[in-house]
């Protein structure tokens, strides 16, 4: 008898337990539901949202609704992919409009409020946009996060101080050389923020004041200048630089903006005993080498380094196209079967291949 309410007991307390757990696993069920619902009511609103502020800013819409202070960082990053986009385009009063809008909606403000945030995300959204607006009030950060930040804070500084401050081109071009952690891309599109005389002379002087390494990363920003001040730069490096790091980097620089008269100028570095020096040599030379050059280049396609051997047959087979002949691979086959392959591999990746 005893055994038997001790069993009765015990399907009891699992009935109990049975029932307990069903109803956990039911208000976890409809947690989940409520909070999945929520989270598509929040999407929806912030879908819509966007799609309403981008025609604002685009002028596809003349209304300016009130904006929820839990909307405004939402609306302040839409706003800086916007102009950013319209930086790019040729259309001042676009520019004008999405800066008028933003003004109007207090997105200045809202954004210098961000400047004494401790957070990276908040400070490149701030700078960024008050960049942009021209807001003075982002000079002292703009300069301060440029020398001290993280990667992309102190390159987003310095894009800003250059909106903010023409006479701080000088600076960010230090910054710029000294800072190899910012992606190319993005300081070539920051540098042409600049104004062009300002960026030319600024550029002029910190390659003059800069150490090898230092010219060698500016030099791959030369073509942001003008091409008479980048052809003029890179000109003075090729005759009076001794490094031949440096010397490499400049002839590159100037295979960009080369005259036909340069072919003098970079035809002795085709002898260079450093093999980066003659492919550099070579990218200008494919360009405008004439039949004089070709015993050299001949030469060089039977180099030891593999590269100088490519390029040196790209040269000599661009060399046959303007000179309308085709002379070029029986002349140096016979002399060396790597010349040879050379010649043949750069023959078929540079001319168009039939479609049978």
């Amino acid at each position: 008898m005893v055994y038997a309410h001790a069993f009765d007991g015990f399907i009891w307390a699992v009935e109990v337990a049975t029932l307990t757990l069903g109803g956990v696993v039911l208000l976890l069920a409809i947690f989940v539901v409520a909070l999945r619902l929520r989270f598509d009511a929040v999407a929806r609103r912030r879908t819509k949202l966007i799609e309403q502020w981008t025609a604002i800013f685009r002028g596809e819409r003349d209304d300016l609704p009130a904006l929820r202070g839990e909307d405004r960082y939402t609306v302040l990053l839409l706003y800086d992919r916007i102009r950013g986009d319209l930086d790019s385009s040729r259309s001042l009063i676009a520019r004008e409009h999405a800066d008028e809008i933003a003004r109007r909606a207090k997105i200045d403000g809202f954004a210098a409020g961000l400047l004494t945030s401790r957070d990276d995300a908040d400070l490149i959204a701030a700078l960024s946009v008050l960049g942009k607006l021209g807001d003075l009030r982002a000079v002292g950060p703009a300069a301060r996060y440029g020398n001290a930040g993280g990667t992309e804070l102190s390159r987003t500084a310095a894009e800003a101080s250059l909106r903010l401050s023409p006479d701080s081109v000088g600076r960010v071009i230090a910054l710029v050389r000294d800072r190899e952690d910012w992606v190319s891309s993005r300081v070539e599109s920051m540098l042409r923020l600049a104004s062009q005389p300002v960026l030319d002379d600024a550029m002029s002087e910190a390659i003059a004041s800069s150490p090898a390494r230092g010219r060698i990363r500016l030099l791959d920003f030369l073509r942001c200048c003008s091409a008479p001040a980048a052809r003029s730069i890179a000109r003075g490096l090729v005759s009076d630089e001794t490094d031949p790091e440096v010397v490499a980097a400049a002839i590159r620089a100037l295979s960009g903006v080369a005259e036909p008269s340069d072919d003098a100028r970079i035809r002795p570095f085709l002898l260079s005993p450093d093999p980066f020096v003659r492919l550099a040599a070579l990218r200008i030379m494919r360009r405008v080498a004439s039949p004089q050059d070709a015993p050299v280049l001949g030469s060089l396609a039977m180099d030891n380094d593999s590269w100088v051997r490519r390029r040196a047959a790209e040269a000599l087979v661009a060399l046959d196209e303007r000179m309308r002949s085709s002379g070029t691979e029986e002349t140096v086959s016979e002399a060396d079967p790597f010349a040879r392959d050379a010649i043949v591999e750069a023959r078929a990746t540079m001319l168009p291949v039939p479609i049978s």
